[in-house]
């Protein structure tokens, strides 16, 4: 992702969405543009009922569990009055200015597989105490095609990599490069982009 987002760059935009291709917007309604600080906008997904999910086994360290009371008052539905404890999620669809994104230095280069990176990107942009915007929850819906649901790559690992973010956003991420875009096809609605990222190190399956 910190491969596209450097070309994105030199294609002189200011904003950038991250957005998973097995979710599709449900609402033409939705605003695909970025705001003055970083939008959710993937947050109510068809197969979580359109909620913002509560997940219990979040791996909240004390640092983000700080944060999460700090911008508590962003994270409730705007029905039934849900309570996201889960407060850095922002997976599936995230738009986010060009700025923003240098600031919380990009996305981690050291998830692999499945699972994990987008946790740590919540966890910067409230680490710079950023407000996580979200769409109106009954505009902003979105369905997930159906697949197999793979998992974590190797959980326990990513839960101590997360319980760090916070400091490892200082080194790790678009600053460092760790890629190689070894060619670029220009499609008539976008770019494909091959990407050598290398090979995972031990303990990644």
């Amino acid at each position: 992702m910190n491969a596209a987002f450097s070309f994105a760059e030199k294609l002189r935009v200011n904003c950038v969405i991250f957005h998973d291709v097995d979710m599709f917007p449900a609402d033409d309604r939705i605003n695909y543009g970025c705001p003055d600080t970083p939008r959710h906008i993937g947050a109510y997904v068809n197969t979580l009922g359109y909620r913002l999910a509560l997940l219990v086994n979040s791996p909240l360290s004390d640092m983000n569990l700080k944060l999460c009371i700090k911008h508590l008052f962003t994270y409730f539905c705007h029905f039934k009055l849900y309570l996201l404890m889960y407060a850095e999620i922002v997976g599936g669809v995230l738009a986010i200015r060009m700025n923003h994104f240098h600031a919380v230095n990009g996305f981690s280069n050291e998830f692999w597989g499945w699972g994990g990176e987008d946790d740590d990107m919540g966890i910067r942009i409230l680490t710079l105490n950023m407000t996580i915007e979200r769409p109106d929850a009954l505009i902003g819906r979105y369905v997930m095609l159906r697949h197999i649901k793979r998992k974590d790559s190797n959980n326990q690992l990513i839960k101590r990599m997360l319980k760090a973010s916070h400091i490892r956003m200082q080194w790790d991420g678009v600053k460092k490069l760790t890629w190689t875009i070894l060619q670029v096809v220009e499609r008539p609605l976008y770019y494909h982009l091959y990407v050598d990222v290398g090979r995972p190190p031990p303990g990644w399956h």
